[in-house]
Parts: C-alpha cells; structure tokens; sequence
C-alpha cells in the first residue's frame, strides 16, 4: 500500500493545466503546507520521498504564497467568484467540498482571498493577482502568439499605423487597446514645413530627429500668402532645427526679438506650432469592450472609466510615469493611482527607437482576465512598434520628394529593405 506524505495543514489539490510545466499525463499532486515555519522543510523533505515512492504521479511541494498563486490563476481565467463546491466539481472532484472550503480560508487569512458577503464565494485579492502575476518568467521575444495579423508599417501615415495599433490591441484581447505617441519634451526637432491649404489654413509638419512626424491643420489669423506661409515654415526650421522641444518652449516664452515677423505677424501660427510640440497623442480603442465584463455592469463604476478614456488627460499621465519603466508591466487594483481604475489592470509595455523608451502602450481590462496570454499579446506588439527605424535628412527638398530627388530617395529605400 503506497502512502502520501503530509505535515502540519497539508492540502493534496490536482492543478494539471495551471501552468503549462503541469500538462502531462500523469497525475499531479500539489501539497501545500500551512504551518509553523521548522516544519516547513520536514515537509518538503516528506514529499520528495514520496514522490521516489509514486514514479506514476507528480508530487509537488507548494508554500502558502505558492498556492494563492495557483488558485488565482484558475480564477483568472474562469469564474467570477470561487466556491468550495464549484471548486471541487470543475477541478478537484476527488476532494471534499469541506477540504477545500479549510484551504481557502487560510488563503483567505493570508490575505489572498476576500469574501466580499456573506453569500458569496471568494475572490483573489489584489495581493493574490500580484503573486500570480510576479510568477511568471520575464517576457521575451517570442514568435507571433496572437494568431491575428499585425498591423503594416507602411500602409499611411505614422498616425494612421498608431491609430491600427491601438485596434489591434482591443481586437486581439477583447479588451480595452491604448496606445501613447512619443513624447516630444526632449526630442530634437529636424524640420518644420507648412503647407498653405484654401481657406486661410494651413498643414503644420514637425519632423523630429528620430524619425518621428507630426501633422497638424492649423489657421491662418490674420490672413498670409501661401508664398508667406511657406517662407515661414523655413524661418521656423532655421529657428528650431537642432534643439529640443524643451529648449524652443522656453526660447519663445521670452523671445530675444519680441517685434520680428514670428512675433508680430505671424504669432497665432508660432503659438499653434508650440501647441503641437508641448501636446502628446493617447490612442484608445475598443472602450465599449469593458461591458463585456460583469465586473463593469455597474453602471455608475463604468460611467467613471469611459469618462476617463474619453478625456484622456488623466490616463495619458498615467502612461507617461509607466513608460519611465522599460519593458512591459502590470499594474493591478489599488496599484492604479487614477480612481476610477481601481477595478481593473492596466498591462503595458514601452517601445524604443535608438535603445532608449520613445512610448508606451497596453490594454485596460478586469483583474480576471488570463494574463499569460494578454502579457504576451501585449510584448508582441510593442516589439513591432519598435521596429528598425532610421530617419534620413534631404536638404533642400521639399514636399515632393520622389519627384525632387527620385535617385537618392531609391537609394535610401533600397538600403532600408537590405538591411
């Protein structure tokens, strides 16, 4: 007769499939101890002998801390709350009702697991999401997980490939897709061109020295030739070419020449090209995708959610303390300093051009979600944003470039490819 090896409150629970080291065909016993810390590796020690014993089964030994981990990540990925009986009959039918219902009262008394009534089952708390989610190995580059096509480089325009990844996000996880453009603060500015358009407007186009493009619509009060507009787009390339944002920010709030023509004449278009320069684009998609969750069927909870989406100010200053962090990131419950999301997790993960953080992006969605899989999404799509990047200057080109200079354009383009 073989025997199973136990001490102290030890909890023999079956967790094939947890986590993909458990899928095999074997049975495998998880046991978890919650004693006095001397007879910890006494009991480690009994169920390394046992496992010598039963070559047929997987005997693992878990710590508390382990096996919050474990029973949050069957609730991540499965019910809202956990009873002991919905337990038992889904994961563990060899396991008492009772059994179970004694385990998750430790976890409940270690602070893994909150009952939010009396009628209720129990939920992982922020503490067990954290657990379960510092688990898991370092993110790296993997091959594609999503199963969805990512979205082309070169479709249009910077924004338009920012705007589709932020989709791709909400498509691909079902879940809430952001997505914040590089900040411009300390970036070095390469060009400045205006383009007249009808009716006293005209295009705004800052290029920065990391590739990056902004374009804008701004007015034209008072009215300017377009022969004026564009001499004014090669004053302020002359002005800013070579110095950060930061830098030109601080230059215009106290010109030197308070009565030359940028100052005078042509101040609404400097002060609305300043405006582009201080100002960072937050891409969000697939808001309304958080109704799919019943932890947002408070109404008036999401009314509080989608209203910070749609402002953005709040969420795009979240996202920028975030990106000060390289990597991705996984910010859980009351982790979340902006109020009303405090009910969800933010994961996230920063893109880089030159080896350093250029932005940052990730999805918002319920605690109980499967993380495994949305962290990997999420990686794998700020890999591609990331990119290999190369920004070229063509002096003295304007707008039409392959009309202009079609043989140096060629040139540059077929290095890219080979490379």
């Amino acid at each position: 007769m073989r025997t199973t090896y136990g001490f102290g409150l030890a909890l023999a629970v079956a967790l094939a499939g947890t986590v993909p080291a458990l899928a095999q065909d074997k049975p495998t016993l998880v046991f978890v101890v919650n004693g006095a810390s001397d007879f910890w590796k006494i009991a480690e020690a009994g169920v390394n002998k046992a496992q010598q014993e039963l070559p047929d089964y997987d005997l693992q030994f878990k710590y508390p801390e382990q096996a919050a981990a474990a029973t949050t990540s069957r609730i991540a990925g499965a019910d809202r709350y956990a009873t002991a009986v919905a337990i038992s009959k889904r994961h563990f039918p060899n396991l008492s009702p009772a059994t179970i219902r004694n385990a998750m009262a430790d976890l409940e008394e270690l602070g893994y697991l909150v009952q939010p009534h009396t009628s209720a089952g129990r939920v992982p708390t922020d503490k067990a999401y954290r657990y379960y989610v510092d688990s898991f190995p370092p993110a790296s580059p993997v091959a594609p997980v999503s199963g969805a096509t990512l979205p082309a480089r070169r479709r249009s325009s910077i924004d338009g490939f920012m705007e589709r990844t932020s989709s791709h996000l909400s498509d691909t996880t079902r879940l809430t897709g952001l997505l914040l453009a590089p900040p411009l603060k300390h970036t070095m500015i390469a060009r400045v061109d205006l383009m007249p358009l009808p009716d006293d407007r005209a295009l705004a186009v800052v290029a920065t020295d990391s590739g990056w493009i902004t374009v804008r619509e701004i007015t034209l009060d008072p009215p300017v030739t377009a022969d004026e507009v564009r001499a004014l787009g090669r004053e302020l390339t002359r002005r800013f070419r070579d110095r950060s944002v930061e830098e030109i920010v601080e230059m215009e709030a106290a010109p030197a020449d308070p009565l030359d023509a940028l100052h005078t004449r042509a101040r609404s278009v400097t002060e609305q090209i300043l405006a582009m320069l201080r100002g960072r684009t937050l891409y969000v998609s697939g808001a309304i995708n958080m109704l799919d969750h019943p932890e947002f069927w408070d109404i008036e909870a999401t009314r509080e959610l989608l209203r910070t989406f749609e402002q953005k100010e709040k969420l795009a200053e979240l996202m920028t303390v975030l990106a000060g962090d390289a990597g991705v990131r996984v910010t859980i419950g009351d982790e979340n300093p902006v109020t009303a999301m405090r009910e969800c997790t933010l994961i996230t993960s920063t893109y880089m051009y030159r080896d350093q953080v250029l932005g940052i992006l990730g999805v918002v969605g319920p605690r109980r979600l499967p993380y495994p899989e949305v962290i990997a999404i999420v990686n794998e799509t700020a890999q591609h944003v990331t990119g290999s990047y190369r920004f070229e200057v063509l002096e003295g080109v304007g707008h039409f470039i392959p009309e202009e200079v079609p043989d140096e354009l060629s040139r540059l383009l077929l290095e890219h490819l080979a490379a």
